[in-house]
């Protein structure tokens, strides 16, 4: 570790914002984790970061932080709303990656490999998954504006979910301010092409085993408990958001050419929040939040589908 980091208290470490770097970084992390940090370029992408016009300190590196296209996976960086930038580099490819846990009150001891085998199976052929594969929906009776505009909630009065889905969602499923008309015509058409599919990469739907209870009133509160099945999602806006990231980097390099401002590397190309850019940014980010949640939330359907003819 970079001699020049100070150890805060346990797990906790800083390297104090110097010379160009215009914020603190503070990592959250054992000994072995900052042991491991040491073998990508996670922490320079940090350093990087922290160079950036109204960066607000500190920049941080939590617990599960690797290397990522702008910011590392697990970094986290905040910027001034007036003075600052917004990097799409930065927010990264896959706009709202996330996860989703599907809860179920079937026991695991009730169901054998074969069992397992038929609902995989089933879920199988509902959700395309790979890298570049197109969805089987087929022609949805909503247009893809709606979906962007709508996320998750467009989903459920639509039919695909439940009202209380959106309850454990964040900005339940919905975010404000997304425009398809800053996207560009190829991410519009990936978009069309993909929606309701898992993708390829560290994307998958899991069957877990719920084995242990940590913190028995957070399960109950969740609905949890131990032994029964739930259903892991991990995925995100697919070809979509790629491409509104691939397209923005571009965009928002030039701007920060005509604004004159320093940027350590193309993966953090930036522009003012304030600026046409920047908006416009922000715009199409939105849209591409709303279809990961759109997304999830179909597969979310599929699966309780799969689920249900197999149960």
């Amino acid at each position: 570790m970079n001699g020049n980091f100070k150890l805060i208290s346990p797990s906790h470490w800083r390297l104090p914002k110097k010379g160009s770097r215009l914020a603190d970084i503070d990592l959250f992390l054992s000994k072995e984790l900052l042991a491991g940090i040491q073998k990508d370029n996670s922490l320079n992408q940090l350093i990087d970061a922290s160079q950036l016009r109204g960066i607000l300190s500190p920049v941080v590196g939590m617990p599960d932080i690797h290397e990522g296209y702008g910011l590392p996976i697990g970094g986290v960086a905040a910027f001034d709303l007036e003075k600052g930038v917004i990097s799409a580099g930065a927010v990264g490819y896959d706009i709202n990656c996330g996860v989703r846990l599907i809860r179920t009150n079937i026991l695991a001891g009730q169901i054998d490999k074969a069992k397992l085998r038929e609902i995989m199976d089933k879920i199988e052929e509902k959700i395309p998954t790979g890298i570049g594969k197109k969805g089987r929906r087929g022609e949805l009776p909503f247009s893809l504006a709606e979906i962007v505009k709508g996320g998750a909630q467009k989903m459920v009065a639509e039919g695909f979910g439940w009202p209380e889905d959106l309850e454990a969602i964040e900005e339940h499923g919905q975010m404000a301010k997304a425009d398809l008309e800053k996207v560009s015509p190829l991410a519009v058409r990936r978009g069309r092409e993909q929606l309701a599919t898992l993708g390829g990469g560290n994307h998958f739907i899991e069957i877990q085993e719920i084995e242990d209870i940590f913190a028995a009133d957070l399960a109950l509160a969740f609905g949890l408990k131990k032994g029964n099945l739930s259903v892991m999602i991990h995925s995100g806006s697919r070809g979509f958001g790629h491409q509104i990231c691939s397209d923005y980097i571009n965009i928002l390099m030039k701007a920060a050419a005509r604004e004159k401002i320093f940027i350590p590397r193309r993966g953090l190309a930036a522009a003012p929040i304030s600026s046409r850019e920047g908006q416009d940014y922000l715009a199409a980010m939105a849209a591409a939040v709303n279809f990961a949640f759109a997304n999830r939330q179909l597969m979310t359907y599929d699966i309780r589908e799969a689920f249900g003819e197999v149960f």
